[in-house]
């Protein structure tokens, strides 16, 4: 009964990617979404100029499957950084030479959303989107439309060291933080007093820990802690204290003190300081057991050391309680600028992005997970992609508008804590009033 009620779901889910696609197209070849040729029966053609924050080799294979179809089109990809995007889009535009269409991070995408056009709901349901895409997308919806079309999930995972963990007697990685707690008198060696041999997890700093901020945002997003919301009525809203969970009382308090304790001499888990190299150099060393980080590193640590035997596993769990199985998901996302000069073929292929093929070929060549439903529930036989899946369908994400604030915010706040000149409230109170935009 179980197995044909799922069946069911998933060919409801299917109905409705399907419907929300033959939409878009219909409306799109019968020239209703506007463009130069609208009142033309041709297909689309022509370059299409896309700007990325994406590596270019691996999205330039995964795009090879829209040009495969689309073969009167184009698609010239430029990697840009992802701090350096808005200034080069704003002097690109003062210049008539802007490109077509972004690719990036939401975050990202956020900076420059006042430049890109959304797709309105009489093109594309609300509803439909909604079916269609993985809840860790639903940010895209707002009252003007739909913001951009979600492309694929780096979730957050837990890298770890086969031969650290088999050294220490454990086959498997751990699946809670209380199972850290337990493996950490195995792993951590420490030598003349203070001096870190073997290293058990990168947390209590920050500017020496890759992606701090999203380790953090995981152990929020686990507590229920939403650090950022947007309203359309309300605008920003930023809480990084409470829970949205009644029973889980001071949680962003004790989100710092479980991070901070790792980085505190007198702690019986102490094994991390501001001496060590970098998370991710250390990990790629041997050094390091567990590495906190995003799916799609996966190829960078195989092709730095091909020698380093490790996996990849879901990140720890606050505990077992499936209302709190969470993990921090960086969404990619697709826009079209309002100044296209070949709003058709852009058009075309943003449509093509929203398709299972493409986010198939993205989520092999990226090493991440689609954005579609459809595909998140069929996960393909692989070593890694199957785990990543798994994590995308319980990612969160919270409204991140400005990486510079965010990392002034969080990185302020863990300095706070682990220099003693704030109390976590005190250090949370302050990140919370970055966020927001206040002036000290």
């Amino acid at each position: 009964m179980k197995d044909g009620q799922s069946k069911k779901r998933f060919a409801i889910i299917l109905a409705f990617v399907g419907a929300g696609v033959f939409i878009l197209g219909v409306l799109f070849f019968s020239g209703k979404l506007g463009g130069n040729n609208s009142n033309t029966a041709t297909a689309p053609e022509g370059t299409i100029v896309v700007w990325g924050t994406l590596p270019d080799e691996a999205f330039n294979n995964a795009v090879q499957v829209i040009t495969n179809k689309q073969s009167k089109i184009a698609v010239l990809y430029t990697q840009v950084k992802p701090d350096e995007l808005k200034s080069k889009l704003v002097e690109a535009i003062a210049s008539d030479v802007s490109p077509d269409m972004i690719v990036s991070d939401t975050a990202t995408f956020y900076s420059i959303k006042q430049y890109t056009q959304a797709l309105p709901y009489t093109t594309y349901p609300e509803a439909g989107f909604r079916q269609s895409f993985s809840n860790a997308t639903h940010d895209m919806v707002a009252p003007e439309g739909i913001l951009a079309i979600p492309i694929g999930i780096d979730p957050m995972m837990m890298f770890y060291n086969r031969e650290i963990l088999a050294a220490a007697g454990y086959a498997n990685p751990p699946t809670t933080w209380a199972n850290v707690y337990s493996m950490a008198p195995d792993i951590i060696k420490i030598e003349k007093g203070q001096l870190i041999r073997q290293e058990l997890l990168p947390f209590g700093q920050y500017k020496n820990v890759d992606n701090a901020w999203a380790i953090l945002s995981t152990l929020f997003a686990q507590s229920r802690v939403p650090i950022a919301k947007t309203d359309p009525t309300m605008g920003k809203a930023v809480n990084m204290a409470t829970s949205d969970v009644g029973e889980l009382s001071n949680a962003g308090q004790k989100v710092l003190e479980f991070y901070t304790q790792f980085s505190d001499p007198k702690s019986e888990f102490y094994t991390w300081n501001r001496s060590m190299l970098d998370s991710k150099k250390e990990f790629l060393e041997g050094r390091l057991a567990f590495l906190p980080n995003f799916a799609s590193l996966t190829k960078d640590i195989r092709d730095r050391n091909p020698n380093l035997n490790f996996a990849v596993a879901s990140m720890p769990q606050l505990n077992t309680d499936p209302k709190y199985q969470a993990t921090f998901g960086n969404v990619y996302v697709a826009s079209v600028l309002k100044k296209t000069t070949n709003p058709n073929a852009a058009y075309a292929i943003w449509f093509e992005m929203a398709g299972a093929d493409f986010q198939k070929a993205f989520a092999q060549s990226l090493m991440m997970a689609p954005a579609l439903n459809t595909l998140l529930m069929l996960p393909p036989e692989t070593t890694y992609l199957p785990v990543v899946y798994k994590s995308a369908l319980i990612a969160k994400t919270w409204y991140n508008d400005d990486m510079l604030k965010t990392n002034q915010a969080f990185n302020q706040m863990i300095e706070g804590v682990i220099s003693g000149k704030q109390t976590p409230q005190e250090a949370i109170y302050q990140a919370e009033r970055i966020l927001s935009g206040d002036n000290f």
